[in-house]
């Protein structure tokens, strides 16, 4: 055997190697994505349950936002309880559309949590958060926020959270 087929085997063998190391690459960095995008559905389920945690720990919490949904008068330590909550939850929001814009969420579940954002910029206390705080958020989470309140609303019933309401019947 001459220096050339050796060189020729070599060569083989080098390129079968970087063609083995790249498939091994792909399959990590594919196992890698799924793990970040797990991760990133974990916090915001956990963000998720928190804030309805909230609502069990606390009655005060929970009678000020059912007054809300009534839009009747709420004590002035409550709306700022209220407010409060609505800055944690329109930052769970915007996260939730970074995670969507980022790929660390499908579509799918994007969509989900927009409908209840819908539903939840309906809440008077939502709606004088956002009108007097947008500017503290990102250009592209304000932007679709103006895009979900520049729709037209369908069936109020199904977007205003009036199932939560007891009814007198």
């Amino acid at each position: 055997m001459n220096w050339d087929a050796i060189g020729a085997i070599a060569e083989i063998i080098g390129a079968t190697a970087v063609v083995i190391t790249l498939a091994y690459l792909a399959i990590q960095i594919r196992n890698s994505t799924r793990i970040a995008k797990s991760a990133a559905r974990q916090a915001i389920a956990e963000m998720s349950m928190a804030m309805g945690t909230d609502l069990v720990a606390d009655k005060s919490l929970t009678a000020a936002l059912l007054k809300d949904f009534k839009e009747e008068d709420v004590d002035e330590a409550d709306w700022v309880r209220l407010l409060a909550r609505n800055y944690i939850a329109m930052r769970h929001y915007e996260n939730i559309y970074y995670q969507y814009l980022t790929g660390m969420i499908e579509e799918d579940e994007w969509l989900g949590f927009r409908r209840n954002l819908k539903a939840v910029l309906q809440w008077r206390s939502m709606r004088e958060y956002w009108a007097n705080e947008h500017q503290y958020y990102s250009d592209t989470f304000r932007a679709e926020v103006d895009r979900i309140e520049a729709e037209e609303s369908g069936d109020a019933d199904e977007l205003s959270h009036s199932y939560v309401l007891k009814s007198d019947a």
